[in-house]
C-alpha cells in the first residue's frame, strides 16, 4: 500500500514471485480496499500473464445488491474491473444467518449458477462467516440446493449435489439422510456415461464408513 491506494510496482514484484514460485491462485472482492483489490489484480495480473497462467476467485457481497437484476450488471463490472473474461470461482461472500434470506430472495444462488452455464464462472461456491452452531439451522440451504440442481442441473451436477448433501449430514452425524444422499449419488453415477470417477470412489468410500459406524452402533 502507498497512502491508501495499492502500489503497482511493489504488488506486480510481489505477483510475478508468486508466480514463478509455482503458485497461481489469486483471491479478491469488490470490498476489499474499496474496490482497488480488483483492478489491482486487472492491471498487474491480468494484463500481463496468459489467463491459463493463474486462477481468480471474485465474490457477490450483499452491500452491492438489492433485488436480483442488480447482479448481473455488477458481476460484469467485475470482470471488466478484472480484465478476465470468466472467473475460476465466484463464491457467495460472508454468508450467515441473517443476509442468507436476502441471496434466497435475490436468487443469487440461480442467477451465479446460470453464469457456470453461461462459461463466466467455472466454480460456484459460498463463503461462510458465522458461528459453528448456525450450521445446524441451515438444512434449508441444503434441500433448496439439492431441489434447485435435481430440476436444472444435468446428471453430474446432481451426482455432485447430492454427494454434498451427504457430506454435510455426515458431518452432522444424521447418518439417515447422509446414506440417503450417498445412495443417490452412487445412483446417478453408475448409470452415468462418463462419470466423475474421484467423485464415486469417495461416495463408496462415505457408504462404506456410514454402514461400518451404523452396525457397530
Amino acid at each position: 500500500m502507498d497512502g491508501g491506494k495499492v502500489d503497482y510496482d511493489e504488488f506486480t514484484r510481489m505477483a510475478d514471485a508468486f508466480i514463478d514460485a509455482g503458485f497461481n491462485y489469486f483471491d479478491t472482492a469488490h470490498g476489499y480496499i474499496g474496490g482497488q483489490s480488483e483492478t489491482a489484480i486487472r492491471d498487474c495480473v491480468a494484463k500481463r500473464y496468459d489467463r491459463s497462467r493463474f486462477l481468480l476467485t471474485d465474490k457477490l457481497t450483499d452491500p452491492y445488491f438489492k433485488k436480483q437484476e442488480d447482479i448481473r450488471p455488477f458481476f460484469e463490472k467485475q470482470l471488466a474491473w478484472c480484465g478476465v473474461e470468466y472467473f475460476d470461482f465466484y463464491l457467495m461472500h460472508a454468508q450467515d444467518k441473517n443476509n442468507y434470506q436476502k441471496f434466497k430472495r435475490c436468487k443469487a444462488y440461480e442467477t451465479a449458477y446460470g453464469f457456470k452455464e453461461e462459461g463466466l464462472i467455472k466454480h460456484f461456491g459460498i463463503s461462510f462467516h458465522d458461528k459453528a452452531d448456525v450450521l445446524p439451522t441451515s438444512d434449508m440451504m441444503v434441500k433448496d440446493l439439492v431441489a434447485y440442481f435435481e430440476e436444472h442441473g444435468s446428471e453430474k451436477d446432481k451426482q455432485e449435489v447430492h454427494y454434498y448433501a451427504g457430506s454435510v449430514y455426515r458431518d452432522w452425524h444424521d447418518t439417515p439422510r447422509a446414506l440417503k444422499h450417498f445412495l443417490k449419488a452412487l445412483e446417478i453415477g453408475t448409470n452415468m456415461a462418463k462419470c466423475d470417477s474421484m467423485l464415486l470412489t469417495n461416495t463408496f468410500s462415505n457408504l462404506s464408513y456410514l454402514l461400518d459406524r451404523k452396525s457397530v452402533v
